[in-house]
């Protein structure tokens, strides 16, 4: 005779235990999927309430164009400028603006034609800090560079005119052409200071002046950021604001790592010194 009494009672006991299990695994991926849902609503650039939407947000209406971008996706192509480039440029340029007279330092900052202004363009007080100020104008070219590559993730709809597309078409060879050449440096160092040894010639690279003889090449590559700049930055709105490549761009950059926008406290900061630096840049 079998007692079947003893197993019917175990598989009693499992069923309660497999059931405890599955509430708790189906508990665990509703929080996790409910945690993943809120780091991608934190992390989604959109438009917010109309109640919570300042006067600010209103007027550069950062959230209706950034709609549905990812906030993370926004910032890592701008995330490590290298701002030597552009640097070198301004500095080229705000030695130029030192040099310059008045009268073209009062035009300078001139934004209207009927505008008199009593101030001249000034240079930075410490003016080797101008590479470091250049940081949020390299971010807006990284910008273009990386968004008009080949890319996976979405991007805020832009547009360059057929002057800026040119410009930054020809930006884009000298910086290849330029690339291309420091790896033939590079693979001759040794060479090289074997036979500079004891010399007092000066590498181009080093150099910022235009007027010290540096190499061709890299006077054409600072040539080639000059005319790009110009071009974003002397665009005109004919029709909407986010028709201008670079205020697109400046929107990118008023985006908060953390949450939000930048606020008017912040935000002028960073357009300031774009602002500054560019017209050193048109002075040039």
């Amino acid at each position: 005779m079998e007692v079947q009494c003893p197993q019917e009672a175990t598989e009693a006991q499992v069923r309660p235990d497999q059931k405890k299990a599955a509430i708790e695994q189906l508990w665990q991926r509703m929080n996790e999927y409910a945690e993943q849902t809120e780091q991608r609503k934190r992390d989604s650039v959109g438009p917010g309430e109309e109640s919570e939407r300042t006067p600010w947000i209103r007027r550069t209406r950062w959230d209706d164009y950034l709609k549905d971008c990812d906030r993370n996706e926004l910032l890592d192509p701008i995330a490590e400028p290298n701002p030597k480039a552009i640097g070198e440029v301004a500095a080229i340029s705000q030695a130029t603006v030192r040099q310059s007279g008045v009268v073209l330092r009062l035009e300078a900052v001139r934004s209207d034609p009927n505008q008199k202004q009593y101030v001249p363009l000034s240079t930075f007080r410490d003016a080797s800090s101008i590479e470091r100020r250049c940081t949020a104008l390299q971010q807006v070219v990284l910008f273009f560079v990386r968004t008009q590559r080949e890319h996976t993730w979405r991007t805020p709809a832009y547009r360059f005119n057929p002057r800026q597309a040119a410009r930054f078409e020809k930006m884009l060879e000298a910086i290849a052409e330029d690339d291309n050449t420091d790896e033939d440096d590079n693979a001759d160092e040794d060479d090289r200071e074997a036979s500079d040894n004891g010399s007092d010639g000066a590498d181009g690279h080093e150099a910022v002046d235009p007027y010290s003889g540096e190499p061709r090449r890299l006077i054409l590559l600072q040539r080639a950021y000059l005319g790009f700049c110009m071009e974003f930055m002397t665009q005109t709105v004919h029709n909407k604001e986010y028709d201008i490549a670079m205020v697109c761009a400046m929107a990118v950059l008023g985006v908060h790592p953390g949450k939000g926008f930048r606020d008017p406290e912040s935000y002028p900061q960073i357009l300031s010194t774009i602002v500054k630096v560019g017209r050193f840049i048109m002075v040039q």
